[in-house]
């Protein structure tokens, strides 16, 4: 068997099932930036995505490795191109953010993705032709589809480490502050409904704000430079008394976003609310503005652009 064959029949479904290991050894940081970026817009959980993700790769690999038609080397050289596109991509994105770790990882799969799409590209040498293997096809294509119908069961239900920035690294409590400076950090408060405040990146970054809340009370995630938020305070909260604690939690630009011009640039109007900010430095991607109600530190209800029936009681 040829080095082309080998490559494409072999390597290159070894290079996902080990792309599928790391994903599940990082947890829901290995999620590639544009796919968080694009689960973040649509308020939908990260790790919904890495998962679909994993199934994806596992799939095309069982596919290529036990389905022995001639059409696995076109599969394979489209998979490479893939992997080595979006490493690329990780990589550009981790040497934004100066993550060193994650820019080696992603140099690496792009590295060998590159080169095995190299080898596959070669001419095969005359008077030779990939096997094709049709005897038994239809028992061997049942027992490609039964093992990817148990495979992707297991898959889907394999607890995986939640995603809480992009630079493809695990992240553990207590180095909130380490993480912080140069980093891309996401917030998606849909997902904080029926969990304890202490659970989510509020926590880990403005610990205050909860003993602020007290045993009932409204954090109001915005930016003063949003129309929608000014808005809202403005209808909603610019009473002297709106009964209830009102913490307003600031959300500042990145340092590496430029700021365009607005008409917003004061303070929003809210008399009684406790004003407070994430820690400069990081990009922040989360929505603004989010309403969200917390009752004895735990997260009841949470609305975007307006307060929905978070302020009921």
């Amino acid at each position: 068997m040829s080095t082309r064959l080998i490559a494409g029949r072999f390597l290159c479904p070894l290079l996902l099932l080990v792309l599928v290991g790391f994903q599940f050894a990082v947890g829901g940081n290995a999620l590639p930036t544009w796919l968080s970026v694009l689960a973040q817009k649509n308020g939908q959980d990260p790790l919904s995505y890495l998962k679909i993700l994993i199934m994806v790769e596992f799939t095309v690999a069982t596919v290529i490795l036990l389905l022995g038609t001639g059409r696995r080397m076109v599969l394979s050289q489209i998979a490479m191109v893939v992997v080595a596109f979006v490493a690329l991509a990780e990589c550009a994105a981790a040497v934004r953010n100066q993550t060193l770790g994650p820019v080696f990882v992603a140099a690496a799969f792009f590295v060998v993705a590159l080169s095995l799409e190299a080898v596959m590209l070669r001419s095969a040498p005359p008077g030779t032709a990939e096997p094709r293997a049709t005897r038994g096809m239809g028992a061997r294509l049942a027992g490609v589809v039964a093992m990817l119908l148990v495979g992707l069961g297991v898959l889907a239900n394999v607890e995986i480490a939640p995603r809480t920035f992009s630079d493809g690294a695990v992240a553990r409590r207590g180095d909130a502050q380490d993480r912080v400076s140069g980093r891309v950090i996401e917030m998606n408060p849909k997902q904080w409904v029926g969990r304890s405040l202490r659970e989510t990146p509020i926590a880990q970054f403005v610990p205050d704000a909860i003993e602020q809340l007290q045993s009932d009370g409204v954090l109001v995630l915005y930016n003063p430079r949003c129309g929608t938020c000014h808005d809202l305070f403005e209808v909603y909260f610019s009473d002297e008394d709106p009964g209830l604690r009102i913490v307003a939690l600031e959300v500042p630009p990145t340092d590496r976003n430029e700021v365009l011009e607005s008409e917003y640039s004061g303070q929003v109007n809210c008399p009684s609310c406790v004003f407070t900010t994430l820690p400069d430095g990081p990009m922040w991607l989360v929505g603004v503005p989010y309403v969200v109600r917390v009752v004895d530190e735990t997260v009841t209800c949470v609305s975007v652009n307006e307060p929905g029936d978070c302020l009921e009681g």
